[in-house]
């Protein structure tokens, strides 16, 4: 059973990581701060939030001056901690819900946000679940005949799901690389557009991979040397 979701919750601000819902994300704890966050969350609803580091300097003046976060984020409960000889912990945090950062209201002894949490929209035409997960296999695929190595777990993850709505978020989350891609795609509300948003990132992907290959293949080291 999910915890009731507060109004505040910590916050961890990071350089290229978005989570989603339903996804699970292993976490190494080393900085003070984010120590002493972990402490508290695991003697209280063990709740905190993931955030992208943003790049944007207007949702830096608007809701910090350092270290902003992306405006949108999701927040996970503490499934595992583990704490190490050193002090450090390796936690695993599952996803809960997308939410919206209202405000920083603490920075000291570690960032504290008020958020709004919010749902997809529902999902308001038939889709062919077997279609969307066939069209993600298919991809998966391609993008494993250029090397990329997903594992067992994330492919029998992404069969076993059963709406949309997760099967997006679980495929975001495992298959695309690019984290403002990710971002892009947390934002994202409606299932049936976050799914093809995918699609197109996953289709680009393989594009470019392609033609890297083709211009390898086409000047090779012995064809430079003779022009």
């Amino acid at each position: 059973m999910s915890p009731e979701i507060p109004s505040q919750v910590p916050c961890m601000t990071l350089g290229n990581t978005v989570l989603f819902p339903n996804a699970i994300m292993p976490l190494y704890i080393f900085e003070t701060r984010y120590r002493e966050m972990l402490t508290d969350a695991l003697a209280s609803d063990r709740l905190f939030a993931i955030a992208k580091l943003s790049l944007e300097e207007e949702e830096d003046n608007a809701i910090a001056s350092t270290e902003c976060p992306c405006r949108y984020v999701t927040v996970g409960v503490i499934r595992l901690s583990s704490e190490n000889q050193d002090g450090t912990s390796n936690v695993l945090l599952q996803g809960l819900t997308r939410a919206r950062i209202d405000e920083v209201v603490q920075e000291t002894p570690y960032r504290k946000i008020a958020i709004t949490p919010f749902e997809s929209e529902s999902q308001k035409d038939e889709i062919d679940l077997n279609s969307c997960k066939s069209m993600l296999r298919d991809l998966i695929k391609a993008k494993e005949a250029f090397g990329f190595n997903y594992m067992k777990e994330i492919k029998s993850q992404i069969e076993n799901t059963q709406n949309l709505d997760t099967l997006a978020d679980l495929a975001t989350f495992s298959i695309c690389a690019d984290s403002n891609q990710k971002q892009q795609l947390l934002e994202t509300t409606s299932p049936n557009e976050r799914f093809r948003k995918l699609v197109g990132f996953l289709k680009h992907d393989i594009a470019v991979l392609q033609l890297k290959r083709d211009i390898d293949e086409d000047y090779s080291s012995e064809d430079i040397g003779s022009n």
